[in-house]
C-alpha cells in the first residue's frame, strides 16, 4: 500500500498488481498516447502527480533530489507562448507505472 494518502494513486496500483503485467502491446502504448490528447489540464495534472508518487515510492533517490528533476528522464519542452510542457519517453517507466497510466486513461 502506497505510504501516501491518494485513493486514485493506491487504486489504480492496487489494479496494475493483481493483472501482473510483464510488458504493454503496441496497441496498448498506442490507446494511452491517443488517450493523453482527450485530458484535460486538471486529468493531465493528475497523470504527473502518478508519475512523481510511483518514482518517490520507488526509485532510492533522496527528497531533495527528487524536487529538482523530472522523473524517468522527462523534458521540459517551452512551448512559443511562453508556457512549458513535459514531456516523456512511455517506454523509459517501469511496467507498473506504465500499467497505472494506461488505466488511468481508461477510467477517463
Amino acid at each position: 500500500m502506497s505510504v501516501l494518502s491518494f485513493p486514485l494513486y493506491n487504486t489504480l496500483l492496487d489494479y496494475c498488481k493483481t493483472k501482473n503485467i510483464t510488458s504493454l502491446s503496441i496497441s496498448e502504448k498506442n490507446k494511452f498516447i491517443k488517450g493523453l490528447t482527450k485530458l484535460n489540464q486538471d486529468q493531465i495534472d493528475l497523470i504527473f502527480t502518478i508519475i512523481r508518487i510511483f518514482e518517490i515510492e520507488n526509485e532510492n533517490r533522496t527528497n531533495s533530489h527528487l524536487l529538482e528533476e523530472i522523473p524517468y528522464n522527462g523534458n521540459i519542452i517551452k512551448e512559443k507562448n511562453g508556457c512549458s510542457d513535459i514531456s516523456f519517453d512511455f517506454d523509459s517507466f517501469p511496467i507498473l507505472l506504465q500499467c497505472m497510466l494506461l488505466r488511468f486513461i481508461e477510467l477517463n
